[in-house]
C-alpha cells in the first residue's frame, strides 16, 4: 500500500505486481483497507512465485521478496527475480545466528547467492523489528535479531 500511495502522491504512473497464493482473501482485505484510487496501481497475481516469476517477461525498478521463508523458496525467488530487477532488491526475514526459527531459512539462500556476479553491490543488512509497519514490540536494537537485506545494482551505486 505504501508504494501505491507514493506513486499516487508523486504522480508516478507505476505498477506494483504482487504475487500471493491467498489472493482472494488478501485482495478483499486490501480493497477494504486502502483508498480506491490506489488500487489502480496494484496488479495482483494469484499463485506462488514459483508459478509466476518465470512467466513475468518484464523488469522492475524494485523487487521485494517476502516469500515462503524456506531455503529452497528463497533461492528460487532470488534466482528468478535477479534478472528482472533493474535497481533495488529488498529481501525480508533475514535472521541472525542468534535467532533460532526452524521455519525461516532465508539468510542461507541470501548469503550463498553470488550478488557480485549478478551485477549487484554487496548486500547490506538493515536490522529491524516490525518498525516499518507498527512498532508493537518496541524492542531495542540490541534485542532485534532479524531484518531485511538491501541489494543494489552496481549501475545505481556507481561500482
Amino acid at each position: 500500500m505504501s508504494a501505491a500511495l507514493a506513486f499516487y502522491d508523486m504522480g508516478i504512473e507505476g505498477r506494483i505486481v504482487t504475487i500471493d497464493p491467498n489472493l482472494p482473501k488478501s485482495l478483499n482485505d486490501l480493497r477494504q483497507s486502502i483508498p480506491q484510487q490506489l488500487l489502480r496501481y496494484i496488479d495482483p497475481r494469484q499463485g506462488t512465485s514459483q508459478e509466476w516469476l518465470p512467466k513475468l517477461n518484464e523488469s522492475f525498478l524494485m523487487v521485494y521478496i517476502d516469500g515462503d521463508h524456506s531455503y529452497e523458496g528463497t533461492k528460487h525467488d532470488i534466482v528468478n527475480s535477479v534478472g528482472k530487477c533493474d535497481a533495488i532488491m529488498l529481501l525480508d526475514d533475514y535472521h541472525l545466528p542468534t535467532k533460532d526459527d526452524p521455519g525461516i531459512k532465508c539468510n542461507k539462500a541470501i548469503d550463498e547467492f553470488d550478488w557480485i556476479e549478478a551485477g549487484f553491490a554487496e548486500p547490506e543488512l538493515s536490522i529491524q523489528d516490525r518498525r516499518i509497519f507498527l512498532d508493537d514490540r518496541q524492542l531495542p536494537d540490541d534485542k532485534t535479531d532479524y531484518g531485511q537485506v538491501i541489494c543494489m545494482r552496481n549501475s545505481i551505486t556507481g561500482d
